[in-house]
């Protein structure tokens, strides 16, 4: 088989999963109030969701008690690409994801939790993808991840907390792109566990200041699983090696008065590491493929605020700002490239020892114009709306 087809096979295989994990969709998607607050849990969080957002913030539940939190966020992607004078529309889909949180205060200084949510995904599928001109680069790809936390955290002084935790993380990765040189689709399916961890400290500054460090280890993801020529039947097993960058946010949460509570967040994503992606195959006639990526580190901004209403109902409100992390000159039509503008909007009812939280996103991903395997290619109208839903009980 020519060198040509294997390039097609290797990104096809990996670079879906690359192309998942920039910006938006670096899933960030944990719990409704989250949602809501567009992250900026990271000073303070006072709640069990502190697994994922700042385990050190774990100490702000002081009064005992066994902590759980449990819901889902449904996420609804849309946009379309343009080549060759074809718009072709996404073939849209609901995605589920969910999220669960339970722990508590287990000795004097010190308090364990374990959580369960996703951090990257993906989910795109183009209409008519048999004959639609860039079927050669992307037809559908799906990415579905989770990661399960167990986490601690210590209460060092009276006024900083320490946390640190343990991130198993899954990924699946499911991919068709058709082959031209020999007339048929091409299915990819591999899977993998990864092991990474988590860093966190949370400083009391003053008595309504309080100011959160959070560092996450970069991931080293080791997919195994096969690719099938459907027309054919040719199929041969694969495995590949990409990395997920390492990342440091800081937020500051200050409360305001006894009813406004305010955050800020500034996050860095080593994008960087991601220049290559490797793959094998098991076949002579496929060999090794590596397929330049030459991403970049980006920043992400965030703002939001909460105020209570009432004695049972919180309203909270956030934006986000979040640049793209892909290279103009190896794009593909996995998912759309761009910077995206964010705001959330939510609403809590909480009642004795259990709340509810509804929230809406709306992720606005700017219009692009990319040239993807010599072909003027824009990406335009892409949107993400997401509903959110959590529950948290205390026992």
């Amino acid at each position: 088989m020519n060198k040509s087809i294997q390039h097609i096979l290797a990104g096809a295989a990996l670079a879906s999963a690359t192309s998942a994990f920039g910006a938006g969709f670096g899933l960030n998607e944990v719990s409704a109030r989250g949602n809501a607050l567009q992250g900026t849990l990271v000073g303070s969080t006072r709640d069990i969701s502190a697994v994922y957002f700042n385990p050190a913030n774990m100490t702000e539940l002081k009064d005992g008690g066994i902590y759980t939190m449990f819901g889902v966020t449904l996420l609804r992607p849309d946009f379309y690409t343009t080549a060759l004078g074809q718009k072709v529309d996404q073939d849209e889909k609901i995605f589920l994801d969910p999220h669960f949180y339970v722990g508590g205060k287990v000795a004097d200084s010190l308090w364990f939790g374990f959580g369960e949510y996703s951090e990257y995904g993906l989910g795109t599928r183009y209409e008519n993808r048999d004959t639609w001109p860039l079927a050669a680069d992307s037809a559908k790809t799906m990415i579905t991840s989770f990661t399960l936390s167990p986490t601690i955290a210590w209460q060092a002084t009276e006024d900083l907390s320490l946390g640190a935790g343990l991130r198993v993380l899954y990924f699946d990765i499911v991919m068709d792109r058709m082959i031209p040189q020999v007339g048929s689709m091409m299915h990819v399916t591999a899977d993998d566990w990864a092991y990474s961890y988590i860093l966190s400290a949370a400083y009391q500054l003053t008595d309504t200041l309080r100011l959160g460090l959070v560092y996450r280890g970069k991931t080293d993801i080791k997919p195994e699983g096969d690719a099938e020529l459907t027309r054919i039947g040719y199929k041969c097993d694969a495995d590949g090696e990409l990395n997920m960058p390492q990342s440091v946010m800081a937020g500051l949460n200050w409360q305001a008065n006894e009813k406004l509570n305010l955050g800020a967040n500034v996050t860095w994503n080593g994008w960087s590491c991601n220049k290559t992606i490797d793959m094998n195959f098991d076949s002579p006639m496929l060999g090794s493929v590596s397929a330049p990526q030459e991403w970049h580190d980006t920043w992400r901004f965030s703002v939001g605020g909460e105020y209570q209403v009432s004695e049972v109902w919180t309203m909270h409100l956030g934006l986000t700002h979040d640049y793209d992390p892909t290279d103009s000159a190896h794009s593909n039509t996995m998912c759309p490239p761009g910077d995206r503008d964010q705001i959330g909007i939510g609403f809590t009812y909480a009642k004795d020892d259990w709340s509810v939280t509804l929230d809406y996103m709306y992720v606005f991903i700017h219009e692009t114009d990319r040239i993807i395997h010599g072909v003027d290619t824009r990406v335009s109208e892409a949107r993400t709306d997401t509903l959110g839903l959590t529950f948290a009980k205390k026992f």
